[in-house]
C-alpha cells in the first residue's frame, strides 16, 4: 500500500514509472524556472475509511482508495458537510466517495457515503410500509446511530410524526400530530428536575399511578382560586400533623 503524500513533485523518470503503474493523468509545470512533474487523479473515486481519529481534532479522515488494483492511502482529508454545526463522522470500513480538488492527490474531500450489500440503508420500523420508500411516497427521513438509536421523521399526509427512540425501544419520545399529543414512554425511572420552579400549566392535569402518589417537601400547598377542591377515596382518608387547621 502506498501513501498519496509520496506522489507529488518528482523527477521525470519517477513520473513516467508512476504513470505506467497508476495510469494517472500527469503534466509538466514550470515553477520558479524549474520544470516539475505533477500527479493528478481523475474525478471522484470509491474509497474505504481506515481512520477517523484526527490527531488535530479537525474532523478529518483517512481513506484507502483503489487505483487500478493498487491500494493508496490518503493523507488526512476533510468531509463535505451541509453546515458547520453538524458533526457526524463515517465509521471505519464505511464506503465513501472521494473527490480531489483540481485533481490534486493531496487535496481530497470525502463527498459522502455509499450504501452497498455490506452497508444496507437503515429502516425505522415505525411505519414498515414506508421504510426504504416501499410505498413510493418518500415520507420517511431517518437517522440511525451505530448502536441503533433512531430519530425518525414521518411526513405521511395527515399523520405526520416524529420519533426519538433508544436502541432497545424502551425509552422514546413520540410527537403525534394526528392524535395532537406528545408521548414520553420508558420502562425505567423518569426524573424531571429544576433548580427553580417547575410549572405545569394545562386545561386539565390527570395523574394516574398503580401503587401510589408521594409528595415530599417542606411546604405543600393545594390552592383553588374560585373552584372547589374535592378529595375522594374508595377507602378511608387519613390526615396527620402536629396541628390541623380547618377553616
Amino acid at each position: 500500500m502506498k501513501s498519496i503524500d509520496k506522489f507529488n513533485y518528482t523527477d521525470l523518470t519517477a513520473e513516467r514509472e508512476y504513470f505506467e503503474q497508476y495510469k494517472c493523468r500527469h503534466t509538466i509545470k514550470k515553477r520558479k524556472g524549474v520544470y516539475m512533474n505533477r500527479y493528478f487523479i481523475h474525478g471522484p473515486v470509491y474509497g474505504k475509511i481506515i481512520d477517523n481519529a484526527d490527531p488535530d481534532q479537525l474532523g478529518r479522515v483517512k481513506v484507502l482508495i483503489d487505483n487500478l488494483g493498487e491500494e493508496i492511502e490518503t493523507n488526512w482529508i476533510p468531509l463535505l458537510t451541509p453546515i458547520q454545526g453538524i458533526f457526524i463522522l463515517p465509521e471505519i470500513d464505511e464506503q465513501v466517495i472521494v473527490s480531489f480538488i483540481g485533481d490534486a492527490p493531496e487535496k481530497g474531500v470525502v463527498l459522502g457515503s455509499v450504501w452497498n450489500n455490506d452497508m444496507l440503508p437503515p429502516e425505522g420500523g415505525e411505519n414498515p410500509g414506508s421504510d426504504l420508500n416501499k410505498d413510493g411516497k418518500n415520507n420517511i427521513r431517518l437517522i440511525r446511530t451505530r448502536s441503533g438509536h433512531k430519530v425518525i421523521f414521518d411526513d405521511k399526509q395527515g399523520e405526520e410524526r416524529v420519533h426519538i427512540i433508544t436502541k432497545d425501544g424502551k425509552m422514546r419520545y413520540d410527537f403525534l400530530t394526528k392524535e395532537k399529543c406528545i408521548k414520553i414512554t420508558t420502562d425505567m425511572d423518569l426524573t424531571v428536575s429544576a433548580k427553580g420552579k417547575l410549572i405545569i400549566q394545562a386545561e386539565e392535569v390527570e395523574i394516574k399511578t398503580e401503587k401510589g402518589l408521594l409528595d415530599k417537601g417542606e411546604n405543600i400547598s393545594i390552592e383553588s382560586s374560585n373552584k372547589d377542591i374535592n378529595i375522594k377515596s374508595g377507602k378511608g382518608v387519613t390526615v396527620k400533623g402536629s396541628g390541623i387547621n380547618l377553616n
